[in-house]
C-alpha cells in the first residue's frame, strides 16, 4: 500500500509538471502556428505543423467511406483540403480564441484541443450535431496537430 500511494504521488506530481508547463503564451504559439494555418487554409504552414498520417476519424468528416483506422497520406490530405477546411471551419474557428483550448495529460504529456461544431439536416426535417475535435501534441519539441476526430 506504501509503494501504491507513492505511485498515486509521483503520477499527480507528473501530471500536475506537465499540466504547468503550458502556460498563456504557449497557448498562442500553439494558436498562431497551427490554428491560424488551419483557418487561413496555408499549406506551406499546415505541411510543418501537421504529423502525417493524421490519425482520428477526419477521413470521415470528408466523405471517405473507408475504414476509419485508414491512415491517409501527407498527398492524400491535400488533395482533399477543400473538403477538409470549409468556409463553415475556419468562420468557427474564427470565432474562438486561444482560451477556448482545452489541455488533458495523456500519459504524463499534455495535449491540446479544440472543437469545431457542425449542425447537418437530416431528410426527417432533424438535425445531426457533431463536432470535429483537433488534437496537438509536442513532437520533436513542436506542437503539431497529430490527430483528428468525429464526434456524434
Amino acid at each position: 500500500m506504501k509503494y501504491f500511494t507513492l505511485l498515486i504521488g509521483i503520477i499527480t506530481s507528473l501530471t500536475i509538471s506537465a499540466q504547468s508547463n503550458i502556460d498563456s503564451t504557449e497557448l498562442k504559439q500553439i494558436w498562431n502556428s497551427n490554428i491560424l494555418s488551419i483557418i487561413n487554409k496555408d499549406t506551406s504552414s499546415l505541411s510543418k505543423t501537421i504529423n502525417f498520417p493524421v490519425s482520428g476519424l477526419w477521413s470521415m468528416f470528408i466523405g471517405f467511406n473507408n475504414n476509419p483506422e485508414t491512415k491517409h497520406s501527407k498527398k492524400e490530405f491535400f488533395k482533399n483540403i477543400d473538403k477538409f477546411i470549409t468556409p463553415e471551419l475556419s468562420s468557427s474557428l474564427s470565432n474562438q480564441s486561444y482560451k477556448d483550448f482545452e489541455i488533458h495529460i495523456e500519459l504524463g504529456f499534455p495535449e491540446v484541443t479544440i472543437a469545431y461544431g457542425k449542425k447537418t439536416p437530416l431528410d426527417n426535417g432533424e438535425m445531426d450535431e457533431g463536432a470535429l475535435i483537433f488534437l496537438f501534441k509536442k513532437i520533436n519539441g513542436q506542437w503539431k496537430l497529430w490527430s483528428c476526430t468525429i464526434v456524434g
